[in-house]
């Protein structure tokens, strides 16, 4: 889109309207926008950024706008105070309501926003029913049977969209139903997906577009109101972008060989060729570069876009699209990450080669591997704390002596205080050594260790909620401290009646426990 910004970090403004985020009305405030699926990607893509790179390469703001407007004109931003211009702002406002955008509106955000180089991200008008079928170089809209009757906003539900299938359906409709009822309603073509009578599904595709970028989701549902929720789904991508997609990913710190992904490649070229068409027609009649779209299929080559969203939610679970949305947002917005420095690239190579060696049973080379990396002070402290957590798993199934084992895992735990997972590892070692005061030592120490709300990688949730409980109540009874044991069992037992995840055996075995020590 562009060329490559003169200085990073690239600095954006999200422009929004949704009162979930807080923050001041017209105000704009230097704070991440992690709302919907727009905001989790951003997030997940500079997390990805300072990983690999070490440093921030995208500052957000938000400036948030009143929601549920009929028309956001000039006025919307005329009390705004502009400290500083930006280097892309995106308008990411809801307009599900029925509400449309003024070109005045649009000026108003290049003119006092933006930097002079600088871009305006999805600058969409109106995502209504009619504009879609307007926009549409299949017609939609109809007056005769089969047909969709729908609200013309987003804001439809399995309730308000009717399938009539015959002219008999849809006059009885028009008899019950009021001229006012009527306003606000769209009536489109019933389109069936090509090969839908074979599946006996209902059908379509929901694509995401990230720039120039297409990955489809596809659904399939016994329920004609076809949603997330409702439907069976996989990702899939054009197999000609392939050797693409995994050179990008590899020059920026994903290691692709040994995985299985969760996407498919497909090799229907012509029909990738036709939704490509396709999309550029809608995307220069709505004017968005971030978006989501219902798309039907009637026939081998032929996709008509249905539904039109540039603020859709919730956030993407799909791991290989993530990854690949990253790069693609870095490279729409014109930064160009393979000339930066991997600075934590090699550090993150010697933690893959470890991981692959472990999982090969190759436990030396990974535990010489897994050490190297922790020695690397460059690249992801935490994935450099789990290096070194690994090398004390390791020096424990490779029988280490035990001041070996008790140095690799006190290490860990001085990279990082705020993780217990030494901690139970060092209870475990020297509780099956019958070593329970060292035990019990260990114990108490990871019990006072809060689960780190900012930690994400190899986080052992049962260890906070309970094993660390459980392991204390081992080594304390065994050392004659029934109290200590008898609190911490009556704990773990308080947690698993109030709904925490503990298997029916454990919970036997600390009630059995707790009788021992009650007695």
């Amino acid at each position: 889109m562009r060329g490559m910004p003169e200085s990073l970090p690239h600095r954006m403004l999200v422009v929004h309207n949704d009162p979930g985020t807080g923050g001041e009305l017209r105000t704009i405030e230097a704070r991440d926008f992690q709302r919907y699926a727009f905001g989790s990607l951003l997030t997940y893509a500079c997390e990805v950024y300072e990983r690999v790179f070490q440093q921030r390469i995208i500052r957000t703001s938000t400036l948030r706008l009143p929601g549920e407007v009929p028309v956001y004109e000039r006025a919307q931003l005329s009390e705004v105070s502009v400290g500083e211009h930006f280097d892309s702002v995106i308008c990411h406002l809801n307009l599900d309501h029925g509400g449309v955008v003024t070109e005045e509106f649009l000026a108003e955000l290049r003119e006092r926003f933006l930097k002079p180089d600088g871009v305006l991200l999805n600058p969409v008008r109106d995502i209504s029913k009619k504009e879609v079928a307007r926009t549409s170089s299949v017609p939609l809209e109809t007056e005769s049977a089969p047909c969709v009757v729908k609200k013309d906003d987003n804001y439809n539900h399995p309730e308000t969209v009717l399938r009539l299938e015959t002219q008999d359906e849809l006059d009885a409709w028009r008899g019950r139903t009021s001229e006012e009822d009527r306003k606000g309603l769209v009536m489109h073509k019933l389109l069936r997906y090509f090969g839908s009578d074979s599946s006996g599904m209902h059908q379509l595709e929901r694509w995401i577009v990230v720039f120039d970028d297409l990955t489809v989701n596809h659904r399939a549902s016994n329920e004609f109101f076809i949603k997330s929720a409702t439907s069976l789904s996989y990702y899939v991508r054009d197999e000609r972008r392939m050797s693409g997609d995994l050179k990008r990913l590899s020059e920026t710190g994903y290691e692709w060989k040994g995985r299985s992904i969760d996407c498919a490649y497909d090799s229907d070229g012509e029909a990738w060729d036709a939704r490509r068409a396709t999309l550029e027609e809608c995307r220069s009649a709505f004017g968005f570069h971030y978006a989501e779209l219902d798309v039907i299929r009637p026939s081998k080559n032929e996709f008509v876009v249905i539904d039109v969203n540039q603020t859709p939610g919730p956030s993407y679970k799909n791991v290989f699209f993530r990854e690949l949305a990253a790069r693609q947002l870095a490279v729409g917005l014109g930064i160009d990450l393979g000339s930066l420095p991997a600075l934590a690239k090699e550090a993150h190579d010697v933690f893959l080669l470890a991981e692959t060696s472990k999982q090969a049973g190759e436990l030396e080379p990974a535990h010489a591997a897994y050490k190297k990396r922790a020695a690397m002070e460059g690249g992801d402290a935490e994935e450099r704390f789990v290096a070194q957590l690994e090398a004390g798993r390791l020096a424990m199934r490779l029988e280490s002596p035990e001041p070996v084992v008790l140095s690799e895992l006190l290490s860990a735990f001085m990279l990082r205080p705020s993780r217990a997972e030494p901690l139970y590892e060092l209870t475990c070692y020297f509780r099956k050594r019958k070593n329970y005061a060292m035990a019990a030592l260990f114990a108490k120490a990871g019990v006072e260790t809060k689960r780190p709300q900012n930690d994400h990688l190899a986080v052992l949730e049962s260890i906070y909620s309970w094993r660390l409980l459980d392991e204390l109540g081992v080594a304390t009874s065994w050392i004659g401290d029934r109290v200590t044991a008898r609190e911490a069992w009556q704990e773990v037992l308080r947690r698993a009646e109030s709904g925490l995840d503990v298997s029916d055996a454990d919970v036997q075995r600390v009630r059995d426990n707790l009788a021992l020590v009650s007695k």
